[in-house]
């Protein structure tokens, strides 16, 4: 179960470096608010601007670290109340980042398994305009040679991804059976460095 869960653990680490680097570039989340409405407009929300995923992004980013602070700091004691808001705050950062990179992955995963949906992304990740700006981008039409191609790249892509998916259920296998007989932390620690870089 060890080696399923430093798996998990350097998918979920890596998709959130992701983000973070998303949050450094210009425009700021670009790439994750573009996923988000790809993702919620295909699947529940039909119609979804960048606008509205903007405006539903600010509040949840600058509102739920304050309504932490303020409940943290009101359900504790009233000598330390300053030191309590801070940790709130602190949480509810922590909620809103684990949350955005939940949605970013099963977003990520739905959005790259489909050419329309991808080549939607692409074009809103090239358009987005900067946070609080609140652009509405017109998706243009895609044409259907570009999704052939793009047909043709995602079949390759996931030739790529099923390659490296069993090279990389052949590592975890030899690092589980090293593990079982020779009871080394650093051969499955190698193991999964291994795993990670496939």
């Amino acid at each position: 179960l060890i080696p399923a869960l430093l798996l998990v653990s350097a998918i979920f680490v890596d998709e959130v470096l992701d983000i973070g680097l998303d949050a450094m570039d210009k425009p700021t989340f670009g790439e994750a608010r573009a996923y988000a409405t790809v993702f919620f407009g295909s699947c529940c929300c039909k119609g979804l601007t960048t606008a509205t995923v903007e405006k539903v992004f600010i509040v949840f980013f600058e509102g739920l670290p304050l309504l932490m602070a303020l409940l943290v700091a009101l359900l504790n004691d009233k000598t330390y109340m300053y030191k309590h808001a801070m940790r709130g705050y602190c949480l509810g950062g922590l909620i809103f980042a684990f949350t955005l990179a939940i949605i970013h992955i099963i977003g990520h995963i739905y959005i790259t398994a489909n050419p329309k949906r991808d080549a939607k992304a692409e074009d809103l990740v090239n358009n987005i305009g900067h946070v609080g700006k609140f652009k509405v981008v017109e998706l243009d039409p895609v044409e259907e040679d570009e999704i052939e191609n793009k047909f043709v790249r995602a079949k390759r892509h996931l030739l790529r991804g099923a390659f490296y998916f069993t090279a990389l259920g052949g590592v975890e296998l030899v690092v589980i059976l090293l593990f079982i007989f020779w009871h080394k932390f650093w051969l499955i620690f190698v193991g999964q460095l291994v795993a990670t870089v496939l």
